[in-house]
């Protein structure tokens, strides 16, 4: 997903149609990669604490939402045009914004909220926290 859509970053000002194509095709790694999270944490929340579960659910919410950032940044200079809209100084530094954004959500966040499932977990198995 990645790889794919770095390459199409290079077509951005210059070919609008393999732009679109490797974004494309980046998309699909995008949306395989939601529904295995959204897989994954639907089975972690079987047999754990109330607690725990409503947890994971606002880490997918979290993770739904900052992850929908990406394809924004993606298509940021397109979306008021390349000609004197977005795709100027501005508009390098509203992607770069919006990847950091959408990095610190989906990983930091994220790993922050697993830890306090795994506490959680930790606590109702029996092992208390120092």
């Amino acid at each position: 997903m990645i790889i794919t859509g770095y390459i199409g970053q290079f077509y951005e000002v210059t070919d609008f149609v393999t732009f679109a194509v490797w974004g494309a095709i980046s998309t699909v790694f995008f949306i395989h990669i939601l529904y295995l999270m959204k897989k994954v944490i639907n089975e972690g929340k079987e047999g754990i604490p109330v607690k725990a579960q409503q947890t994971l659910n606002t880490i997918w919410v979290i993770f739904l939402i900052s992850w929908m950032l990406y394809p924004g940044a993606y298509l940021m200079p397109h979306l008021m045009g390349i000609e004197g809209g977005f795709f100027n100084e501005s508009g390098v530094v509203a992607r770069q914004i919006t990847y950091t954004t959408a990095d610190v959500f989906s990983k930091v966040i994220y790993g922050v909220l697993l830890a306090n499932v795994a506490e959680i977990l930790s606590k109702h198995e029996g092992y208390k926290s120092e």
